[in-house]
């Protein structure tokens, strides 16, 4: 093989590789969390390592970011005094980015007023892109919410927030729409950018954006 042919071949591969990693979209959020958390009565409240806490926080970079890119199905009843009906709300993904993932990593890390730091990126493979895609319409609905969660029940009360943010959401996004209080209310809906989430006394307070298709609104029977 000719040292022209070899060149025009090496060019060849490279652009098929770079059209191939052009395509994919690349999400980096910056994750944080206290040494020092409150805990369960029965849990050590002990400082974690930053090698555990990187591990925990990026447990929780990949269930946020497969929630930005599958989204989540949710269903939601709401509290209703006069029925005597309690508010319950579920919130499951759709799918889910695997643990290991060599598109998931932690980029950089550092400490700054006793709370640790980790930027943390994903890049969407092209066999994901019509779920991110699909996410990112002009058609579908946005929404934004606020939730709390206690923090004495550990590192799980930053997702309880969150999952109490996406319900707030929810909530108020259909309070404008909805006049008579609904039976239960049905769709999926996805995050459009990394909860921020902080420590506000003894409570976890987490924000959230989101984007949603609301499938099914079902109203009380009146006989």
């Amino acid at each position: 093989m000719s040292i022209s042919i070899r060149i025009l071949y090496i060019v060849f591969i490279l652009f098929v590789s770079f059209s191939v990693f052009a395509k994919d979209i690349f999400l980096q959020g910056k994750f944080s969390v206290g040494f020092f958390p409150l805990s369960p009565p029965n849990e050590s409240s002990d400082s974690m390592s930053e090698k555990e806490l990187a591990t925990l926080l990026l447990e929780e970079a990949r269930w946020v970011y497969s929630g930005m890119v599958f989204g989540f199905s949710f269903s939601y009843v709401p509290y209703d005094k006069t029925r005597k009906i309690e508010e319950v709300f579920s919130l499951e993904p759709i799918a889910e980015i695997k643990w290991g993932d060599p598109f998931l990593s932690v980029m950089q890390t550092w400490t700054e007023d006793k709370v640790f730091y980790a930027m943390i990126s994903y890049t969407v493979p092209e066999r994901f892109l019509h779920w991110y895609e699909h996410w990112q319409s002009a058609n579908l609905e946005v929404a934004s919410g606020i939730g709390t969660a206690p923090a004495f029940e550990g590192y799980a009360a930053r997702k309880k927030a969150v999952e109490e943010a996406v319900k707030q959401a929810v909530r108020e996004h259909e309070r404008a729409r909805v006049f008579n209080k609904p039976r239960l209310i049905s769709g999926t809906v996805a995050l459009r950018s990394v909860p921020v989430i902080r420590f506000y006394g003894d409570r976890y307070r987490a924000q959230v954006d989101v984007v949603l298709e609301i499938k099914s609104v079902k109203e009380y029977r009146f006989d």
